[in-house]
């Protein structure tokens, strides 16, 4: 964890819920990460007058983008199901980090009111329990296109996390067009993700025609696909990107 492509594969996972009957408004974490010295909090605001409930549903990353239910060990709660959220308050909740090897994958949020907002936070312990590389993302709804800026000039590099919440296999479209004007990818170049399925990958690994440039990369879906991206600059920090 403590080189650019172990944080690159960390940069990228979320939350699945499972829902009741009176649970909407669905909302995606693309990225959770927990071990290696890095643990992620999640921060659920509900700002409406009315009590919430939300549910906080996890997979867990495994090979070749496909994933298994995930229960991620949380300090404060022993369930992510039926969290109670008071009118304008906020429930704080982050895994223990505790672990040897890093784990990661993606949320599903469920919740009862469309104004509760769920944000992921992510620190990284350098030592001594100094905790020095924070990042957040907050939860969007998924769509089906995705356009992300991104930066893979000379020291920099962007950490993408692609989800398909669906019951279904999802192949995505990619295209990226570079600050040049150039599209350097071939129409038709596809990612495929099985149901419920995560990549988190470096984007310079997987199109090596981004290195050295700017620009955006675009991602298409018959379906309903969810992204996070992070730019990570010389010193290995990171944000989010929207």
């Amino acid at each position: 964890m403590k080189t650019r492509s172990s944080l690159l594969m960390f940069a990228v996972a979320f939350a699945a819920v499972v829902m009741p009957q009176q649970m909407q408004a669905q909302t995606y974490l693309p990225q959770i990460a927990d071990g290696g010295n890095w643990y992620t909090a999640i921060m659920i605001n509900n700002t409406s007058t009315a009590s919430a409930i939300v549910n906080l549903t996890f997979f867990q990353d495994t090979q070749s983008g496909a994933t298994i239910p995930w229960n991620p060990p949380f300090v404060e709660v022993s369930s992510t199901n039926s969290i109670s959220v008071p009118a304008g308050g906020t429930v704080y909740i982050h895994t223990a980090g505790t672990a040897t090897a890093l784990t990661q994958g993606w949320a599903q949020v469920t919740k009862t009111q469309a104004s509760v907002e769920v944000t992921a936070i992510y620190t990284y312990e350098s030592f001594a329990g100094r905790p020095n590389q924070d990042g957040t993302s907050p939860a969007t709804a998924g769509g089906s296109r995705i356009l992300v800026p991104f930066d893979a000039t000379s020291g920099y590099s962007t950490g993408l996390a692609i989800v398909n919440p669906t019951g279904g296999a999802e192949p995505i479209g990619v295209n990226i067009e570079l600050d040049s004007g150039a599209i350097p990818l071939a129409p038709n170049t596809m990612i495929s993700l099985p149901s419920n399925g995560q990549r988190a990958f470096n984007l310079t690994d997987f199109f090596p025609a981004a290195a050295g440039h700017r620009g955006q990369i675009e991602f298409v879906s018959d379906g309903t696909i969810a992204v996070a991206a992070f730019r990570i600059n010389p010193t290995v920090a990171l944000t989010s990107i929207p």
